[in-house]
């Protein structure tokens, strides 16, 4: 038995005694348990899975026979991911249970029928719902969430309604637990990345007051010890704050100030990359915490227990009877004992032993030091854009002290920061047990890389390859495949099964009738996927001090009305201004169609000499959440005064109003481009706005580009609107856009001219990311069927050629794959 490490433990005593499976058999990432109150040896278990299926254990702590029942409770009403589950212990008849989920909604079922019933559906956050506790004021439980918004908010379970929200936005998502006996509330924060490091991650004491039948948060303690990782969980434990962290370190902190007198590591082999820790839950004096490498860690005074899983364990569990429970990717739920007479039966714990040397030999395999070596230098990760949040991608990072120079390393795209955040290390060691199975695809380490073949209607195989990893779910893997080869979606069952089978070195024919049912073959040649082209995610210009911005803007705007008789209500900018100012209140603020159209007027009518403070106040307000008014006619008069402006600036003004203007009048329409990829109503205004407007906007780039090509700053600026504009053509031009209709092939061809123009400007000068963005805007238009005679015939391939040979370091490394990618394209 694979349990106990490093130290025999006298009291920890854990030993397997069940193994429990999700409805689906899919990752198990919440629990949450309700307690017999008739009857003391039973209780009821619920897993929360990561398809949103919520299943029913009912067990006897009395026995260790698998003797529980196990069904979709929720039928169906649970739709998404359950994240979190609280059992609301006041509730009457204590059988109500709140799940929160990753759509952003909470939900709360009255487990007291059967089948459960929803009772009620909580929405306020905007993303997903990551920890819940409650909290109860003047003798009544109120629901406290937390969320990946950076919000906590307060709600009513009878009605509800959300009461209270703290007036703070947290640093990204954030945990909470309420302070047992008080009316405190204890939130930990992830962090923000600053200069690729996590920093920011906050504990936070809160004290909550009623007046007058309304809930109020107040700051008390902000303590400085924090993790060096994001904070991931947070519980109760010997009259003490306990929190863990991904910097694999769990610290106890008094209850008063949430300082930290004692920090526990998981892992005792300080040579290596320490676990993230994701979970921490305590009782009777055990605490114990879950790891992502599959370990579950127990302490007790001196005494260390640590037992091992096959799979990244999501949650732990005290029992009533102090048997631990835990959840995992792999879809099972394992129930820990220290009572000899529940040991699992031999059978059981073979079959987890056989598991755990699975685990074992799969964590074996890493990349070799030849593969380590080609990955993209984590020093240069800046370079690097990620395509969607979350992404994982593995570098190569450089370790002074270590016999091994360089190490992979695994980081996660940050969407909103535009940076990359460092997870762990890539384990493994060359020449180790490893699987022949084990490889690498698109600098991506896998458990698992298996040969693919595609039967083409010509006769002839397109050989692919697939990654998998252990515990993944082989539906998801198979259908992001299918997405990424553009193959035939009956495909699907064929491809989740032959993963499931672990085919070793055995190649699959996708389309050959011997090993396919009910599918049919591939229509044709799979189109070539690129890791750049084509580019689909929009820039924005923000400001790094919104505020500060904002008051400048402000009171060059009160000038300029001081001294104009044209614009009047003034008091629209005092309220837009309060708005714009307070950041951490955006969620809860809105911005009304009367201050939108003072700013608006504010373009059209003031002088030219005053106009760019207005076109900067419109940029930053179309960037909060509620800055996109749901009327079509509105930005398209944005619009058309936007280039109006930027089309009569001339030689007459001064030489700083000839750049500034057409600057920040592309930074504005930038920012509309970026706000356009809303999915509510208001990205779909500015879509039909800006559709109807794309021909303007073109001529406009292209009339302008002439005086934004003297600095850096500039041609950044014009790299940009290039680059959201070909995004925007890219998406819809075949799309049910009707207001594209007005689009001329000309236009096109002369937005390749811009860029072709632009292109050789940042070749003569330092390069840099406006080249990058600019050789993006290009693979972007040749991916536009109708531009690709424009393109080609812009010469960009040997312009670009003749460029990198008279300077070999014009282009980054990005810049170089971006290159690469378009002279592959276009031949």
């Amino acid at each position: 038995m694979d349990i106990d490490e490093k130290m025999p433990a006298k009291n920890l005593e854990y030993q397997l005694s069940q193994i429990l499976s999700s409805a689906d058999s899919e990752a198990v990432r919440s629990l949450c348990s309700i307690p017999d109150t008739a009857n003391t040896t039973t209780s009821t278990l619920l897993a929360g899975g990561q398809n949103g299926l919520i299943t029913m254990h009912k067990l006897d702590h009395s026995s260790s026979d698998e003797n529980s029942s196990m069904m979709d409770v929720c039928n169906g009403s649970q739709p998404h991911c359950a994240s979190a589950l609280l059992h609301l212990s006041s509730s009457s008849p204590g059988q109500l249970v709140a799940v929160g989920s990753n759509d952003s909604h909470i939900r709360i079922f009255d487990f007291s029928q059967n089948p459960p019933v929803l009772k009620n559906t909580l929405s306020g956050h905007s993303k997903a719902v990551t920890s819940l506790t409650s909290i109860t004021i003047s003798g009544v439980e109120y629901l406290v969430s937390g969320s990946w918004d950076g919000f906590v908010k307060i709600w009513s379970i009878s009605d509800g309604n959300c009461v209270s929200t703290l007036p703070l936005k947290h640093e990204n998502t954030v945990v909470v637990m309420a302070l047992p006996s008080t009316n405190k509330i204890v939130t930990a924060s992830a962090g923000e990345n600053v200069g690729g490091q996590i920093k920011n991650n906050f504990i936070r004491i809160w004290e909550i007051s009623s007046s007058n039948g309304d809930l109020q948060g107040k700051l008390l303690h902000t303590p400085e010890d924090n993790h060096t990782g994001p904070i991931r969980a947070l519980d109760f434990f010997a009259g003490s704050i306990v929190s863990c962290s991904n910097d694999g370190t769990v610290k106890v902190r008094d209850q008063e100030r949430a300082e930290c007198y004692s920090t526990m590591v998981a892992d005792d082999d300080l040579s290596k990359q320490p676990p993230i820790l994701l979970d921490v839950s305590s009782k009777n004096n055990i605490l114990a915490c879950a790891c992502e490498d599959g370990k579950v860690v127990l302490w007790e005074g001196e005494e260390k227990q640590t037992i091992h899983h096959p799979n990244c364990v999501w949650k732990v569990l005290f029992l009533e009877n102090m048997d631990i429970c835990t959840c995992c990717q792999d879809g099972s739920i394992y129930i820990f004992s220290t009572d000899p007479k529940r040991k699992a039966s031999d059978d059981v714990l073979q079959t987890y032993q056989q598991n755990l040397d699975i685990q074992k030999r799969s964590r074996n395999k890493g990349p070799s030091k030849e593969e380590i070596e080609k990955l993209p230098k984590w020093e240069m990760n800046a370079l690097v854009a990620g395509k969607k949040e979350g992404q994982v991608q593995v570098f190569s990072k450089e370790q002074p002290n270590s016999s091994n120079n360089r190490i992979a390393i695994a980081a996660q795209w940050n969407d909103a920061s535009r940076t990359w955040i460092e997870v762990g290390q890539v384990m493994g060691e060359a020449g180790g047990d490893s699987s022949n199975n084990a490889g690498m695809i698109d600098g991506v380490m896998y458990d698992y890389v298996l040969p693919i073949e595609i039967d083409l209607p010509d006769g002839g195989l397109q050989k692919l390859q697939i990654g998998y990893n252990t515990g993944q779910n082989p539906f998801v893997t198979a259908q992001e495949f299918i997405d990424k080869y553009m193959l035939d979606q009956n495909y699907l069952s064929q491809i989740a099964d032959y993963i499931q089978q672990r085919v070793g070195a055995e190649n699959i024919t996708i389309g050959d009738p011997s090993t396919t049912t009910n599918t049919t073959q591939s229509s044709g040649p799979t189109k070539k996927q690129y890791q750049y082209i084509p580019f689909k995610s929009y820039f924005s210009f923000e400001d790094k001090d919104t505020a500060k911005v904002v008051t400048k803007i402000s009171n060059k705007i009160r000038e300029f009305v001081d001294s104009s008789t044209s614009t009047t209500n003034v008091e629209y900018l005092d309220s837009l201004e309060k708005t714009l100012k307070a950041t951490s209140r955006y969620h809860a603020t809105t911005i009304s169609r009367e201050e939108l159209r003072f700013v608006k007027d504010a373009i059209i009518k003031f002088e030219m000499n005053q106009t760019f403070a207005a076109l900067d106040l419109m940029r930053v307000s179309v960037m909060h959440p509620d800055g996109i008014t749901k009327d079509t006619r509105f930005w398209s008069d944005v619009i058309d005064a936007v280039l109006s402006k930027c089309n009569k600036v001339s030689g007459s003004e001064s030489e700083k109003l000839v750049t500034a203007i057409p600057m920040l009048a592309f930074r504005l329409l930038i920012n509309l481009f970026y706000r356009s990829s809303s999915a509510d109503s208001g990205g779909a205004t500015l879509r039909e706005a800006l559709g109807s407007k794309i021909s303007s906007i073109i001529t406009t780039i292209g009339s302008k580009s002439v005086l934004l090509k003297s600095n850096k700053t500039q041609r950044l600026c014009l790299s940009t609107i290039m680059l959201n504009t070909s995004i925007f053509l890219l998406e819809h031009l075949h799309s049910s856009l009707s207001s594209l209709g007005q689009l001329k092939d000309e236009d096109i061809n002369a937005l390749t001219q811009t860029m072709s123009a632009l292109l050789e400007n940042c070749c003569s000068n330092e390069g840099g990311e406006a080249l990058t963005r600019s050789l993006l805007a290009a693979g972007n238009l040749f991916s536009v069927s109708s531009t690709s005679s424009a393109v080609k015939s812009s010469n960009l391939v040997a312009s670009m050629k003749a460029a990198t040979a008279n300077n070999p370091n014009l282009l980054d490394a990005k810049g170089l794959s971006v290159f690469n990618e378009i002279c592959d394209v276009m031949g």
